[in-house]
């Protein structure tokens, strides 16, 4: 368990290699993506491109764990303190994405809005 690690979208595909090269036998994976908080101001979880970007943050993160962690057999992601309008998980262009290009090993999805279930 790792408590009391703040990460970003963007970093957060180098946690995770970095997992996998120091932890390549865990089977299973539960984190949580907490709304951001900055200081005095919110800052919203989408940017620009908001749906098309987290989704791609989200997609690579996922990716990257089930590719070079072989061992691995569920993948939970909840996401914790988002307000309604600010969800960074757009479950259908996750289901499309994964349909589109799907993971290089079978699996079943469970995606809301709220959180990303993947049993392999």
């Amino acid at each position: 368990m790792m408590d009391d690690r703040t990460l970003t979208f963007k970093n957060a595909q180098e946690f995770s290699r970095l997992l996998s090269n120091q932890l390549p036998n865990l089977k299973k994976i539960k984190f949580n993506i907490y709304y951001s908080y900055d200081g005095w101001t919110w800052r919203p979880s989408r940017i620009v491109d908001g749906e098309n970007e987290s989704t791609k943050h989200i997609l690579n993160i996922i990716c990257c764990l089930v590719d070079h962690m072989k061992q691995l057999v569920s993948l939970y992601i909840d996401f914790i303190d988002f307000p309604r309008s600010e969800k960074p998980c757009f479950h259908h262009l996750i289901r499309q994405q994964l349909h589109q290009y799907p993971l290089n090993r079978p699996y079943r999805l469970r995606c809301s809005a709220d959180s990303i279930q993947i049993w392999l």
